[in-house]
């Protein structure tokens, strides 16, 4: 008993280590430096305590929040909280929200709001608790695509089982949380560096643009539940090449002295030139983006092509019904093959450009009658897939790919994000890795 408890848990803690490989994870990275980035003057603080907090945020949100979302509310409980648009639409003002207390442009926000920040930050007490916060926030924007491991978890938990769940989930946001605690005592670094005139307040305001950049994957999240499109593609990378734009102007001091800017130019440090030479490779790289090449890495923080997955494989017919598949299996006799997806589903995207999209891939998906699932907009289609999932498949983690025979026998399954072609392919030729 005690063996298979520490079994569990190790398995559960290595991957927690494994999901910090997911793309969505990134972009949180500004946000929780940021947060834990002294301001200009500012004492110094216990950050070795007040990393631990953050830490304890996290686990506790993964631990006891999960769990009781699970047995409360079902397995899907926790996944429709964290594919909430209205919560998305929030995370995202809340990233705003810490980005202009970066940059200092406390003078934006309301005055209610800005007492309201200074009171959280400036007691001790309250500041923890603003510390926790910032855990939990850190755990719910990353669920929707923690859950290829974590869905298992929590249907165990949706069925009365909570001991498992509990060690499982413990050990997972345990391993989670280490970069994030790490990354919170970055300030301990930024003590020991030297103070070049405002450099402190230089970092802030870059950071702070970053995590403006960050803000919009929450906001696209929102704005693809509701259909609104308004935060395209294009437009995405738009707004962030303008904001890169603003970062390099930023670095070399462009905003104080813009009449003497070019004559001082010379005059920057190589850390400056350097860190600038970025943001310009960035641009250019996005650029491309804006012309419809594929982004690599980047495209699962994009929302995506104007045209879904299946209009840009015109010789692959994904279909979203699986009673139609059925059919088209008997007919035709091939298997079928099913994609468990959302629309805000990070990996999701990273998949369908940069795996299923490949050459090789798309021969042998040729082989099978080919069927989309979403499973995150809401809607009563998409409940019934989840459902469908939870029920067949023991999980509602996505993406999610499954190999049924017409009968649906399951012949196959392969469980999150890969980025090995050849590893996909041997799923796809029902052999195991």
């Amino acid at each position: 008993m005690v063996e298979s408890i520490f079994s569990y848990f190790w398995i559960s803690f290595g991957f927690g280590l494994l999901s910090l490989l997911n793309p969505c994870v990134f972009p949180l990275i500004p946000f929780t430096v940021s947060a834990f980035t002294p301001k200009e003057g500012e004492q110094k603080k216990n950050y070795l305590l007040e990393s631990l907090v953050y830490s304890i945020g996290i686990v506790f949100t993964f631990s006891i929040l999960g769990i009781l979302f699970s047995i409360f509310f079902g397995a899907s409980g926790i996944t429709k909280l964290a594919t909430n648009p209205f919560l998305n639409f929030s995370i995202g003002i809340i990233f705003l929200f810490f980005a202009y207390a970066l940059i200092g442009f406390d003078f934006i926000l309301p005055p209610s709001m800005v007492l309201f920040y200074s009171r959280l930050e400036g007691s001790s007490g309250s500041g923890y608790v603003s510390i926790l916060t910032k855990g939990f926030i850190i755990s719910i924007a990353t669920f929707s695509c923690t859950m290829p491991f974590v869905g298992s978890i929590l249907v165990t938990a949706s069925k009365g089982e909570w001991f498992y769940p509990f060690i499982g989930m413990f050990g997972y946001g345990l391993a989670f949380s280490i970069p994030f605690t790490l990354l919170s005592m970055f300030p301990i670094i930024l003590d020991k560096l030297p103070k070049n005139g405002r450099w402190n307040a230089k970092f802030r305001g870059i950071l702070g643009i970053f995590e403006v950049i960050a803000s919009l994957k929450f906001f696209s999240n929102a704005d693809l539940i509701w259909g609104f499109n308004i935060l395209s593609r294009e437009t995405f990378l738009s707004i962030t090449i303008v904001l890169l734009f603003i970062n390099t102007l930023y670095t070399l001091d462009f905003f104080e002295n813009i009449r003497l800017f070019f004559s001082e130019l010379k005059n920057k440090s190589k850390y400056q030139i350097t860190l600038s030479l970025i943001f310009v490779s960035l641009i250019i790289y996005l650029s491309l983006g804006i012309t419809g090449s594929n982004l690599g890495e980047l495209e699962a923080y994009l929302p995506p092509k104007q045209n879904n997955y299946s209009e840009n494989n015109p010789d692959l017919v994904w279909l979203e019904d699986l009673e139609t598949a059925k059919r088209k299996s008997i007919e035709l006799g091939k298997p079928i093959l099913i994609n468990f997806t959302g629309v805000i589903c990070t990996n999701c995207r990273y998949m369908e450009e940069n795996v299923l999209n490949t050459k090789e891939v798309k021969k042998e998906l040729s082989k099978y009658i080919l069927v989309e699932l979403f499973t995150d907009r809401g809607t009563d289609k998409d409940d019934a897939n989840q459902e469908f999932e939870e029920k067949k498949f023991g999980t509602n983690g996505i993406p999610y790919y499954a190999i049924l025979d017409r009968d649906e026998k399951i012949l196959s399954t392969h469980l999150g994000i890969t980025r090995d072609s050849d590893e996909f392919i041997n799923f796809l030729n029902l052999q195991k890795n």
